[in-house]
């Protein structure tokens, strides 16, 4: 998020609480909401809208060259979203599995959704006749949900005792801005569902992540020192993971 300062209010000037409009700035269609603000703040959402919220009294070309000199970050987090959204779930689409490309087959049959995965780089998707798109993506999302609670499950059995934490509650759900979340009151981590698509190290690191910060809350000098006794190369993992690294090329 950028900032800039606010100018001052016009007096005796009122405005309404909050104003939205469109703003084009080369080829992006920007949601402004003029509001009670101090700042411009820019956030892109999960399907790729930008949108900026900005002090009532910024004209548009203020917001225009703010947008514009945060192009390149705009850009980036875009094309990562573009990387991460939800596949499409049709016949011979192809999606990652722990970093390998399977192909789908879709099956219409009986009234139970579920998904069987034959070990031979296909996906078979079984729903019932008629089902609707969204109806073939929780299916997928379902069966990717229990691949990753158990692999995270294994993986918190195994690292437990040499964190020196345990969890009580691992949920696993889609996430828009990061790959984990911890909750140390409550002995709780949280995974992205999106790290099904990844090869099993990153979940390693993301689980390991989260289950030190049971244990340390911020990311200062004690969290990177845990972090690399537990896993030297976390830094790399954690780098590759945010650029996109380790998932297959869908056209393969």
């Amino acid at each position: 998020h950028g900032a800039a300062r606010m100018s001052r209010p016009h007096p005796g000037r009122t405005y309404p609480r909050r104003m939205t409009s469109l703003l084009a700035v080369d080829d992006l269609a920007v949601e402004v909401t003029r509001k009670r603000v101090r700042h411009l703040n820019l956030s892109i959402h999960p399907e790729g809208r930008v949108r900026v919220s900005a002090p009532h009294r910024t004209s548009d070309s203020e917001i225009a060259e703010f947008v514009a000199s945060r192009r390149q970050w705009i850009d980036r987090h875009r094309d990562r979203l573009r990387r991460e959204a939800p596949a499409v779930v049709s016949d011979g689409a192809v999606v990652p599995v722990w970093g390998e490309p399977h192909r789908i087959s879709v099956v219409e049959s009986g009234t139970r959704s579920r998904v069987v995965a034959p070990g031979d780089g296909t996906l078979s998707v079984r729903v019932a006749p008629g089902a609707t798109a969204a109806a073939r993506r929780r299916a997928l999302d379902a069966w990717q949900r229990r691949q990753v609670a158990g692999a995270a499950w294994r993986l918190i059995a195994g690292w437990e005792g040499r964190i020196g934490v345990g969890v009580a509650t691992c949920t696993v759900r889609r996430m828009s801005s990061r790959w984990g979340s911890a909750n140390p009151g409550r002995g709780r981590i949280t995974l992205n569902l999106e790290l099904a698509a990844h090869p099993p190290q990153y979940l390693e690191y993301v689980v390991v992540h989260e289950m030190v910060h049971l244990i340390e809350t911020g990311h200062g000098r004690r969290f990177q020192r845990l972090m690399d006794r537990h896993l030297p190369e976390w830094k790399r993992l954690r780098r590759d993971l945010n650029r996109g690294l380790g998932q297959p090329d869908p056209a393969a």
